[in-house]
């Protein structure tokens, strides 16, 4: 197994629990949110192409915000003291945008009733990707949510 696997298998089960207590989504529910994070930077927070930081045109953290939403980020970030690569700014953002702009979705997310309905929930309407490449997604998705139920020792939701 790779680092880079390892490293977001590690970073799902974090992420699942926090939008499983911030958001009382059902654990594949918050899956399909980890599985849009796998296809745009595997959970980390990366820049797209050159890496400028200053260039809205670049996607920028785990799920390569753009435009004015790189911007927003940013002074996010910069309002609250935070690094932009680090998890609590990353986190914190996408949990500023799914309480304010995006304050609809969660709903959205909840009714979902599969692992796949709430990854092409989410991607529909937070990332709205230019390359879909659902599979990837999904498959995303499915690594995170077999991470989080190994941790919780066969504990979880069932769909």
């Amino acid at each position: 197994m790779t680092a880079a696997l390892d490293n977001y298998k590690a970073k799902s089960v974090w992420l699942i629990g926090k939008l499983i207590e911030h958001f009382q989504f059902k654990d594949f529910q918050a899956a399909g949110i980890c599985g849009n994070g796998y296809q745009e930077s595997m959970l980390t927070p990366e820049l797209e192409n050159d890496g400028i930081v200053t260039s809205p045109t670049r996607g920028i953290g785990w799920f390569q915000w753009t435009g004015p939403r790189h911007r927003d980020f940013l002074q996010w970030c910069q309002t609250n003291k935070l690094p932009w690569r680090s998890d609590d700014a990353e986190y914190g953002f996408l949990r500023h945008e799914l309480m304010t702009s995006y304050g609809y979705l969660p709903t959205r997310l909840r009714n979902t009733q599969t692992l796949a309905a709430a990854t092409e929930v989410f991607e529909k309407y937070y990332e709205g990707a230019g390359i879909v490449q659902m599979q990837h997604r999904l498959d995303g998705a499915q690594i995170a949510l077999d991470a989080w139920r190994a941790q919780q020792g066969g504990n979880h939701d069932l769909a």
